[in-house]
């Protein structure tokens, strides 16, 4: 699978003096970096191969027994799943919870509870989606994914007032009312104030607005 060469200059970044053979090299996430074929890899799963001389099945990981993220023995390395994975973490004291870090303690997070706060006040009072989007210089999706619940899912749901208002379960809309509806969004009337105007739910305008809904009227 590697040639010799590559299996050299790998093992030639390794100090097997201890029970976990230490990587002396680059690293990148705590974890050892190997570059071959252009690539990037990670040290321990370089080896996994080598040693097994196969490549690591698609959709597993190499995990650590020793939880030592610089160790390559290949003794010391196992098949897993990213579950298997956090468990050890856990049992290692690396994580506290099998939970993922989410909202503003997400690594990648860009925004704020507080922010989220604001983007929903700011949207009850009827600006757009690429207006909000504009002020916080996000994309008009991630306004839309917020706005709907699709994402910030641990935010108690209640601030979101456009979703928590009683709707009528079965609203009577007329085709007149559904070119209504999308004559006055295209004059930028937002989704929440059409829904509170014909008494239904927020995806309801939304549905017709975007022709999921009564494609047949035009």
């Amino acid at each position: 699978m590697y040639s010799i060469e590559i299996i050299n200059r790998f093992f030639n970044k390794v100090d097997k003096q201890l029970d976990c053979w230490i990587w002396t090299a680059s690293t990148r996430s705590g974890y050892g970096a190997f570059k071959v074929f252009g690539k990037t890899q990670s040290a321990h799963r370089i080896s996994w191969e080598v040693h097994n001389n196969r490549s690591v099945p698609e959709g597993k990981l190499v995990c650590h027994k020793c939880n030592n993220k610089l160790c390559v023995n290949p003794e010391h390395l196992y098949i897993g799943t990213y579950s298997d994975n956090s468990k050890d973490a856990v049992q290692a004291g690396v994580r506290n919870s099998y939970k993922y870090a989410c909202g503003e303690k997400a690594g990648t997070a860009k925004l704020t509870q507080a922010n989220i706060l604001k983007i929903v006040k700011l949207h009850e009072q009827g600006l757009s989606h690429k207006e909000i989007a504009k002020k916080f210089k996000v994309g008009t999706c991630t306004i839309g994914n917020i706005l709907r619940g699709e994402s910030w899912k641990h935010i108690n749901r209640k601030v979101f007032k456009h979703f928590t208002k009683k709707k009528t379960k079965n609203p009577k809309l007329s085709t007149e009312d559904v070119l209504i509806i999308r004559q006055l969004a295209k004059e930028g009337i937002s989704f929440t104030q059409l829904a509170d105007k014909f008494n239904v739910n927020y995806s309801t305008i939304r549905d017709i607005v975007y022709f999921k809904t009564w494609k047949y009227v035009a």
